[in-house]
């Protein structure tokens, strides 16, 4: 009681010591500057407080804005006031504000179509984000604020998300982190975990911002971190990164196949994925045999989740691959060794007959096998 007149001075604290509390650090400076804004408003703050029960503060504000001075008074912009109508629109979630923040203008990052050209299944298509998150104001926003650009799928907590995530894949999830049946990481870390989903991109929304948390997350698989309230425009910016980062390492992947894996993914189930396709193919250059059955039977996966996991990674089917190593190959082999022929280098790759390995060389290079032969022992005239 005997602190009440004082605690609205400014720098004024109160004496830790006699609270039964602990209490985070003070600067003394916070009901100061409360007090000093509502009395340009011509408002007040008062406080009631009772030993055992704790504190009441009232704040007094009068209607209208008859009792500003002109001078007192400033317009707002068109700007400022539908910004208030927007901030009006607030959801509560365990506490926390989280305030939907429209912005007028969206940079959506257009693809270019180096970028797009990957995509199976071509560029008018929207990429797909799945939303996990157990608030429904919360989750309404987030639909609200990606729905022009993506396509959008809801998940109201982790179970669900994760079964959405097994069933749909979609190009990336944005989960809250505090949810019930799963939370947040534990979703994350399964995504992660689960060979079917590992190349997923994962944020984690959230607002526990310290950086332990942060670190936390990352550690669990997080590609991304937001902290809320957040700011829709980062939000839209860091989707569109991550789908786009994926998009470009496909179409650098389609114009050069000598990929590190670790260049594909930084996962090590998918790194390990990719390695092993390799080590397959290399085995069974000379089996003409070999095909997309037997790399599934060897993988011991199968044939549709071959096809859907290496898409997802490189944009190109398992197909097309294995054509297109077995072909380096022979370009390759037409440089180097000279002694051997056409059909020693059709049966050492495993094409099957000359007459397919040649059709399968010239769409590739434009050129038939004898005629890239010929051209890489031309000595440029001086």
């Amino acid at each position: 009681k005997e602190d009440i007149d004082k605690i609205f001075d400014r720098f004024y604290q109160v004496d830790d010591n006699r609270l039964n509390t602990v209490a985070a650090p003070s600067t003394g400076i916070g009901l100061s500057v409360v007090k000093g804004i509502l009395e340009l408003h011509h408002g007040s703050v008062s406080v009631e407080s009772k030993p055992a029960y704790g504190s009441i503060f009232i704040v007094s504000l009068k209607k209208g804005n008859s009792h500003f001075s002109p001078n007192e008074i400033m317009k707002a912009s068109h700007e400022q006031n539908e910004f208030i109508k927007e901030e009006e629109s607030a959801a509560v979630k365990n506490g926390q504000i989280f305030k939907n923040v429209m912005i007028t203008e969206i940079d959506t990052f257009p693809q270019t179509p180096a970028e797009t050209s990957s995509e199976p299944t071509g560029t008018e298509e929207k990429s797909t984000i799945l939303i996990v998150e157990d608030n429904k104001e919360l989750l309404q926003i987030l639909q609200d604020i990606l729905n022009p650009i993506y396509n959008v799928l809801p998940a109201h907590d982790g179970a669900e998300g994760l079964d959405l995530t097994r069933r749909y894949k979609p190009d990336l999830v944005i989960s809250d982190i505090i949810m019930p049946n799963i939370s947040g990481t534990e979703m994350c870390m399964m995504i992660k975990n689960d060979f079917e989903t590992c190349h997923i991109p994962v944020i984690l929304l959230t607002a526990l911002s310290s950086t332990e948390h942060n670190i936390y997350g990352l550690q669990h698989g997080a590609d991304d971190y937001i902290s809320k309230p957040f700011n829709e425009k980062a939000l839209i910016t860091r989707c569109n990164n991550l789908i786009r980062n994926r998009l470009i390492i496909k179409n650098k992947f389609s114009h050069n196949i000598d990929f590190d894996a670790q260049s594909i993914s930084n996962n090590p189930i998918d790194q390990k994925f990719l390695d092993t396709i390799n080590r397959i193919i290399e085995e069974n250059f000379d089996n003409p045999a070999f095909n997309i059955n037997i790399l599934a039977k060897e993988l011991n996966i199968s044939r549709s989740s071959l096809y859907s996991k290496f898409e997802a990674l490189t944009g190109m089917t398992p197909n097309d691959y294995v054509i297109q190593r077995k072909l380096k190959n022979a370009a390759d082999l037409l440089k180097n060794n000279p002694d051997l022929n056409i059909s020693e280098i059709s049966d050492t790759l495993g094409f099957g007959s000359p007459r397919y390995f040649s059709r399968c060389f010239k769409k590739q290079f434009n050129v038939s096998p004898a005629e890239y032969r010929k051209n890489q022992f031309i000595q440029p005239s001086t």
